[in-house]
């Protein structure tokens, strides 16, 4: 809080009937003295123009001769008008962004990873294949069999690493396979490109996924769910301070600020995090984070921008440490400095 020079500080007390007052100037710090007053209670306030301060109440007792208090800026009109007008906006914005997200990732589909590409047009080869056996030809039979074989051998090694699709499509494509496994050990090429067919459009089905989890997608979800951190923090923060009738019209100039920084800052700072690899140890037990995974990017993106200050002493003190290291290095040449036993190396 930022303290007001030049604020007239009266104490006005009623003792044996008598109506007391006492004032003093704050100082460049803000800082009044008043001194001499009788025991009793006390009401103190500050006054500067058209703007005054809460009434502060100190009970002065009789052994008490140092009291030390506190007198903070009363919200007047426009400081409440403005103030429900910012939460209300704050309320819309953050309504917006949940349907703007919704549409987006009912209307956006990120593209298929390059494996579950390759898995979709061997399974398009396949049903091909199936399409044009003859179920009463042996060698025709053969021959969908090993293309069917094969399709399941490759599922099998790739379905472990794809992550735009969900466990499942995964659990029903894995049905589907076996089902055209027993349709081709049935003698039955039709079954089987049905079930091809299926598994076709299992594969081809991204409109499930919730959340982005590759590049450039991953970006936007991160600035999604930091902006809906940080509109939800202001909520809170700002619903708090007009609680306690401490809101005023120019702190909302710093509430924009963090609106429009804290999203690209939380990018940087979980770009840096997906950089280590983060554990949580539970009783005896750890357990390691995978940052890619989308369900945990977007906590995180959602956690950090909900704690501006810490995200943003968490920034200074890692870009304190990488310059102060490059300065370092630097400064010897590209060598690493000499370090003897006793010696402490300087903090950046």
């Amino acid at each position: 809080m930022k303290p007001a020079a030049g604020v007239v500080v009266a104490a006005r007390a009623k003792i044996d009937g008598k109506a007391l007052v006492e004032q003093d100037l704050t100082d460049r710090y803000g800082k009044f003295r008043i001194s001499g007053l009788a025991p009793g209670q006390w009401q103190v306030q500050g006054v500067q123009g058209e703007s005054q301060t809460g009434e502060e109440v100190m009970d002065l007792k009789g052994d008490v001769y140092n009291v030390n208090l506190m007198v903070s800026r009363k919200m007047n009109k426009a400081d409440w008008l403005w103030g429900r007008i910012f939460v209300g906006a704050l309320g819309v914005l953050l309504l917006a962004l949940v349907a703007v997200y919704l549409w987006t990732h009912a209307h956006y589909v990120p593209a298929q990873e390059p494996e579950l590409a390759a898995m979709v047009a061997q399974v398009d080869q396949v049903r091909k294949i199936a399409a044009a056996t003859d179920s009463s030809k042996d060698d025709s039979l053969a021959t969908l069999r090993t293309a069917v074989v094969g399709l399941g051998e490759s599922w099998n090694s790739a379905s472990g690493t794809l992550r735009s699709i969900t466990e499942g499509q995964k659990v029903e494509a894995k049905l589907l396979l076996t089902r055209s496994e027993t349709a081709v050990a049935a003698k039955n090429a039709k079954d089987a490109e049905l079930a091809l067919e299926n598994l076709k459009s299992v594969l081809q089905n991204q409109r499930s996924i919730y959340l982005w989890s590759e590049p450039p997608s991953s970006y936007l979800e991160v600035l999604f769910w930091s902006l809906a951190g940080i509109l939800v923090s202001l909520l809170v923060t700002c619903g708090y301070y007009l609680r306690r009738k401490r809101f005023y019209v120019e702190g909302i100039w710093m509430h924009l600020s963090h609106l429009l920084a804290v999203p690209f800052l939380a990018l940087v700072v979980v770009f840096l995090l997906s950089q280590l690899k983060l554990t949580v140890q539970i009783d005896q037990s750890e357990i390691a984070l995978d940052i890619t995974d989308p369900r945990l990017l977007a906590a995180l993106s959602f956690i950090i921008a909900a704690r501006p200050w810490g995200m943003i002493d968490f920034v200074r003190e890692a870009s304190g440490s990488i310059f102060g290291s490059m300065r370092r290095q630097l400064g010897s040449g590209g060598e690493p400095p000499a370090q003897s036993g006793s010696s402490t190396p300087a903090q950046p």
